[in-house]
């Protein structure tokens, strides 16, 4: 399987930027044909699991539409290399998807 996860975080809500459907922005991210598994759990943060053939730039263009004009990072990024303070749940969502690529 050739998987790569990316992260997309924004700070929300940002009014002076210009419209932004946090909204619309879910239901397109988790929805989206490429998007094989999807992580929300810390508010203005999603991974996304994707087909290999998807970079950062596809999905930076991807989820240009929903953000208005506010600021938003895409960045790929190693899974197994993590330390935090999270939910159960969200690590074991975390783990689930090393074992499933190693």
């Amino acid at each position: 399987m050739n998987r790569k996860a990316y992260i997309l975080t924004f700070d929300a809500p940002f009014p002076i930027f210009g419209a932004f459907d946090p909204v619309k922005l879910h239901n397109a991210l988790t929805t989206a044909q490429g998007i094989i598994s999807w992580w929300h759990y810390l508010k203005g943060t999603y991974i996304v699991i994707v087909d290999s053939n998807i970079h950062a730039t596809g999905i930076a263009t991807f989820v240009q539409p929903y953000m208005g004009r506010s600021p938003y990072l895409v960045m790929e990024v190693d899974l197994s290399n993590h330390d935090g303070i999270l939910t159960a749940e969200s690590w074991n969502w975390i783990r689930g998807y090393i074992q499933t690529t190693l």
